[in-house]
């Protein structure tokens, strides 16, 4: 593996950097491929999939046993602002690939998809909606055979966001036990797009779902590329789910923070958000 030629002298940059970390992920050193192994480890499991997911109804604690077993293994660290999360950004695409790799390869090629402008640019909108048809075809048949239930549904969207724009694409992720969300920055051939995932519980307001959200995301925005277009992913994951038609399930508005504005349910119409004002398309699933 080498990114310069032993002779280069040239300067090393943040995407010479990228280059190197994906050369490493994907010839599979079998230090990383232990790693992944180690996921199927139930107190493994637990801890992960608690960080994935954001999940802030059963906090990960200090004294916690398997916390203590997952520190030791390397997997995460403790973050005094976002609380526990994966390690490092290596680990966590290797992670995340291990996790997703049986969607990602289960995923048709993007070519089966529309997701891209005629110019050959990112489509976000089409892409989101395509896999909102994509989540209505495959999840409920795909989620029985999870290993890490709780976070299928980030796994299931990040495979197929990976499998889309693999070619010329990437994805920085961002979690952490107890923040209740999960973040994405997308970046295909320059284009920046930010995407939110945040899940639906029983114990959960709809209302104030969508309004921590819309504020969470506008913040990583904020943070991470104050100009592109931002996407909140709410999984609907209620006890009663499946007694709500798709077409109910399967929704499509545009929000501004504080407000909302020209709302279309149902999935069939509405536009994403090209500027940096604080408007959100939230998309339901």
């Amino acid at each position: 593996m080498r990114v310069l030629d032993e002779k280069d002298f040239s300067t090393v940059t943040v995407e010479h950097l990228r280059e190197a970390r994906k050369q490493i992920i994907e010839a599979r050193e079998t230090h990383l491929d232990a790693l992944g192994k180690r996921l199927q480890d139930p107190r493994v499991r637990r801890v992960i999939q608690s960080v994935i997911t954001g999940d802030k109804a059963n906090p990960l604690g200090d004294q916690d046993d398997d916390v203590e077993y997952v520190r030791d293994l390397g997997l995460i660290k403790r973050s005094p602002v976002m609380g526990y999360e994966i390690s490092n950004p290596l680990y966590e695409e290797v992670l995340t690939r291990y996790l997703n790799s049986r969607y990602y390869n289960t995923t048709p090629p993007p070519q089966t998809f529309r997701w891209q402008h005629p110019d050959g640019s990112l489509d976000m909108d089409s892409l989101l909606r395509e896999f909102q048809k994509f989540w209505r075809r495959n999840s409920e048949i795909w989620e029985v055979r999870a290993d890490y239930p709780e976070a299928f549904p980030h796994l299931l969207l990040q495979a197929f966001l990976q499998r889309l724009t693999n070619g010329g694409g990437r994805i920085e992720r961002e979690s952490a036990s107890g923040t209740g969300k999960m973040d994405l920055f997308v970046e295909y051939e320059g284009q920046q797009n930010i995407i939110e995932i945040k899940i639906l519980h029983d114990y959960d307001t709809p209302a104030i779902v969508r309004e921590e959200g819309v504020e969470q995301v506008l913040k990583y925005r904020d943070r991470i590329a104050r100009n592109a277009p931002c996407y909140l992913v709410v999984f609907n994951r209620r006890s009663d789910v499946k007694t709500i038609p798709w077409e109910q399930r399967l929704t499509w508005e545009t929000v501004t923070a504080g407000g909302t504005g020209g709302g279309v349910t149902g999935g069939t119409s509405g536009t994403g958000n090209g500027d940096a004002s604080d408007a959100v398309t939230i998309v339901g699933c």
